[in-house]
């Protein structure tokens, strides 16, 4: 445990067997207003699947304004990006469950003996009454969403929706070749830009990229804490069959990961004489 109030972690060996599953499981998030379905895996927090329910591309598509403009382009757009949130919240919240040990909860029995040592009840009490008032008044257990703040908080279980390492003290504190001698000036400079250029990430910067290189219809920016931002093209509506759309942001989303990890990826020089990368 990290911190107090911490949730305990899986052993190593058990939490790398659970995340070979988690490979494989998803989470869903729902627009609030009820008509895109977005699906994130659990491992990493990429976006899986996109669902348009029936009705909803034609309803965006009409959809206008108390003055009359169409606003339907703007209505998909927040419709996905809440979505995309709400699964990648999902997916975190599943990996959390899955990679720490439930709560513990009081025992029941423990109390009766407590209370009937101490007077407070007597021994031939019910216990299935005693047990049903003590549950009662206990404080309500957390969602999963609050365990894992509370968690993060107290130090413990703080992931990134991709599993990389960005303290750039941990990556770069590699040992030096028995062939390469002391440190050079090279290699110190080298130290400092990666340091610098991971140390912009960690402080929020993000990638964009899209499902087109030149004219995308769907453009997302992408953080370590997950997608941040998202645009659709103005002619999105009138140009794609809702498949199309669902398609296009799914690529979207995959090709802004594949943008990070490529922006996060370390390629030690060979002449510093350390592990080579890319290291992600």
């Amino acid at each position: 445990m990290s911190g107090p109030g911490a949730s305990e972690p899986l052993e190593p060996h058990d939490a790398a067997a659970v995340f070979e599953k988690l490979k494989e499981a998803e989470a869903e998030g729902r627009s609030g207003d009820g008509k895109l379905v977005v699906w994130a895996r659990v491992a990493d927090c990429q976006v899986t699947r996109v669902q348009l329910v029936e009705g909803a591309w034609a309803f965006y598509q009409t959809l206008r304004d108390q003055s009359g403009q169409l606003i339907g382009r703007e209505a998909l757009r927040a419709a996905t990006l809440e979505a995309i949130h709400k699964a990648e919240s999902a997916a975190l919240d599943k990996k959390h469950a899955s990679l720490t040990k439930p709560e513990k909860r009081p025992d029941a029995a423990a109390a009766f003996e407590r209370a009937a040592e101490a007077g407070e009840i007597d021994w031939d009490h019910s216990f299935i009454d005693f047990q049903r008032d003590y549950y009662s008044r206990l404080p309500k257990p957390p969602t999963e969403a609050e365990r894992r703040e509370r968690d993060e908080k107290a130090g413990f279980g703080r992931e990134h929706h991709m599993p990389v390492e960005t303290d750039p003290a941990k990556i770069l504190a590699t040992p030096v070749g028995k062939k390469v001698g002391p440190i050079s000036e090279r290699a110190m400079a080298w130290r400092a830009e990666q340091s610098r250029r991971l140390g912009e990430f960690s402080k929020g910067a993000t990638v964009a990229a899209g499902d087109h290189d030149t004219s995308p219809t769907v453009a997302v920016q992408i953080a370590l804490g997950g997608i941040v931002a998202l645009d659709v093209a103005g002619n999105a509506l009138a140009s794609c069959t809702a498949k199309q759309y669902e398609d296009r942001v799914v690529k979207a989303a995959r090709k802004a990961h594949e943008e990070l990890r490529a922006a996060l990826a370390l390629d030690v020089p060979e002449e510093f004489g350390w592990a080579q990368g890319p290291i992600c």
